[in-house]
């Protein structure tokens, strides 16, 4: 694709501020535009540091953000394998996101109606 490109940082120190900065960005180029910025999170190493990196921002405004999750895992938000409770405990806890702008799974349905149902709330 035309516009793409690769950048590869030595680290996840010196990748996490870029990271951050890249995320604010399009976020306010998003709500100027739109009202509102989507962004779909992953897990792994990347809630620690896109949660670390975001916080570290001075004024912050996550107001008028919407949030789901591309990897999800059907468990209990207080299992250590969700990515929602790993970005509640570490960013949205301590930022201005509206819980309806968090889009979370019903861990408590089977695995197909999950998934259905969360399409359903994503498409919303």
């Amino acid at each position: 694709m035309a516009g793409r490109r690769v950048v590869v940082f030595p680290s996840s120190a010196e990748l996490g501020p870029v990271l951050a900065q890249l995320v604010t960005s399009r976020a306010e180029k998003a709500i100027t535009s739109r009202g509102r910025f989507s962004l779909g999170l992953s897990g792994g190493s990347l809630a620690s540091m896109l949660s670390k990196e975001l916080l570290a921002l001075p004024e912050l405004d996550c107001s008028k953000w919407v949030v789901g999750f591309c990897d999800e895992r059907v468990v209990s938000f207080d299992d250590p394998d969700s990515t929602y409770g790993l970005y509640k405990s570490q960013l949205f806890s301590k930022v201005n996101i509206p819980d309806s702008g968090i889009l979370t799974i019903e861990s408590s349905l089977p695995v197909d109606e999950c998934a259905e149902d969360y399409t359903r709330i994503r498409s919303e």
